[in-house]
């Protein structure tokens, strides 16, 4: 019974350093995973950093060409008003 017993016991630490040798694995794998996604999210806020950027000149060069056109609409505007202006002279 006493050597069963020692064999038992024998096998459970056995086992028991398997396991522990798992937990350490997967603590590894852990470990390299959050170090992964950190790594990821600070790629994903350079890009959101750059988009923003983009999205803001974006937005810029909107309202330039916004105000462009009504500048041009406007010359536009006094061009005509100076023909007609001229027009019964000629």
């Amino acid at each position: 019974a006493l050597q069963a017993a020692s064999a038992s016991n024998s096998d459970l630490s056995n086992q028991l350093q398997e396991r522990s040798q798992e937990l350490e694995t997967a603590n590894k794998k852990l470990t390299e995973a959050q170090g992964e996604a950190e790594l990821t999210l600070l790629r994903l806020n350079q890009v959101q950093e750059e988009l923003e950027k983009y999205f803001l000149r974006s937005r810029a060069g909107d309202e330039l060409s916004q105000a462009q056109a009504l500048e041009n609409a406007r010359a536009m505007g006094l061009l005509g008003r100076m023909i007609r202006l001229q027009a019964p002279g000629l």
